[in-house]
């Protein structure tokens, strides 16, 4: 299933402030990746209080459920610099770390001025990217899909530039 990409979600000037003022606070992570937990909310917490209730709208709206049916689980900021990617996977973390399992996924992206760093959907499991579609969204768009084992995705290398988005991983009271 390709995801919902709503652009212009929030305005291109609110993404590259959130993404200077979050740049700043980020720690390699124990994949070498540069990024920092959002959950408990430490970004101003008017701003994430209506980027997670929008997006829920949004979500909830889009696949046919009540928006008390679902709830933000966690959510991080994560930098990709040159180099960098992730490899073909899905978000349907099932417990792994202490987490919950993910129905949801939404990608807020807060840069745009980098090369690479496309995500691929994949058509079908078999991380075959000539069966994928390739997003390289702007700032301000979000990216939304069920974050189950259906959903495989990855992100190219990035050439240049830095990649930066807000992950947000929703659980829901249904499947």
């Amino acid at each position: 299933m390709q995801p919902t990409v709503v652009e212009c979600f929030i305005n291109t000037d609110t993404a590259f402030k959130m993404n200077e003022y979050l740049r700043s606070k980020v720690e390699i992570n124990p994949h070498g990746v540069l990024s920092i937990q959002l959950k408990p909310l430490n970004l101003d917490d008017s701003i994430m209080e209506d980027l997670v209730r929008l997006s829920i709208d949004s979500i909830s709206n889009r696949f046919g459920f009540s928006k008390d049916e679902i709830k933000l689980d966690r959510a991080l900021y994560q930098v990709l610099q040159k180099g960098e990617g992730l490899g073909w996977h899905t978000d349907a973390y099932g417990g792994v770390d202490g987490y919950t399992e993910t129905f949801y996924s939404a990608l807020l992206y807060l840069t745009d001025d980098y090369t690479g760093g496309e995500i691929l959907f994949y058509n079908d499991n078999t991380g075959n990217v000539d069966n994928a579609v390739a997003y390289k969204p702007k700032a301000g768009t979000l990216v939304y899909f069920k974050g189950d084992e259906n959903t495989p995705h990855s992100v190219n290398e990035v050439i240049s530039g830095e990649r930066a988005n807000i992950i947000l991983f929703y659980t829901t009271k249904i499947n």
